[in-house]
């Protein structure tokens, strides 16, 4: 009867989806922490309480919570992803669900130690979703780049003639395009190019040193680091 509720507890966290609302998933994700971190205190300040020592209340539901969170999770992965979803599922489930914010949190982190809990997510999975994220993002650049490569061919096909600098030579615009599609991927998506290389550097030990003057991240100490 606990497992039913408390997996029912969870799975009632999606009031929205994508249709509805792009942020869907970070707010499922957000209610998710809510629901469980305010739940174990619950449990810990007033459950336990209610049965005998023996009964290890505490720790039943802090697994209970633990496992249909494991499930919920799972369930995600199987939604066809988005990059910056699976950013966001992946920064929450390897740093967000084990911190001070969820189940590291000071009120819980006395009666249970987190580090007894199993991954939420098989190390194969996580290396699968890495691997679609760098091939989403990869093929986005590289539509962005052949679109206004194709603009560039066009103006070049024209009946008049290029633009040309004030030395006569003929110039095009396609470096500025490149640049400013790069920058831009960078800067809008800054804090998700970040969180994915520490990821990385986590999950698959990768060096991610040419993009520090892009990325404000301690690449050298991402490995271990929690």
């Amino acid at each position: 009867v606990l497992e039913g509720t408390v997996s029912t507890r969870i799975e009632g966290t999606q009031a929205v989806t994508r249709e509805t609302d792009k942020m869907w998933l970070v707010r499922l994700l957000e209610i998710t922490r809510k629901y469980v971190l305010d739940d174990l205190i619950v449990v810990k300040n007033l459950t336990v309480q209610c049965f005998p020592p023996h009964y290890n209340t505490f720790n039943r539901f802090f697994s209970l919570y633990h496992n249909a969170v494991s499930t919920r999770v799972k369930e995600l992965t199987w939604e066809d992803l988005e990059a910056n979803e699976i950013v966001s599922l992946l920064t929450w489930v390897l740093n967000t669900y084990k911190s001070v914010e969820m189940m590291g949190h000071p009120d819980l982190c006395s009666e249970f130690d987190i580090n007894q809990l199993e991954p939420l997510l098989p190390q194969e999975v996580v290396d699968n979703l890495l691997s679609k994220y760098v091939k989403t993002f990869t093929s986005n650049i590289t539509g962005w780049l052949r679109k206004a490569l194709e603009t560039d061919k066009k103006d070049w096909l024209k009946e008049t003639e290029p633009e040309a600098d004030q030395d006569g030579y003929y110039q095009t615009t396609l470096p500025a395009i490149v640049f400013q599609v790069t920058e831009s991927c960078i800067r809008e998506d800054c804090e998700s190019v970040r969180r994915v290389v520490v990821l990385l550097s986590e999950s698959c030990g990768f060096d991610f040193s040419f993009l520090r003057p892009h990325v404000d991240v301690p690449l050298g100490k991402a490995r271990g680091s929690g």
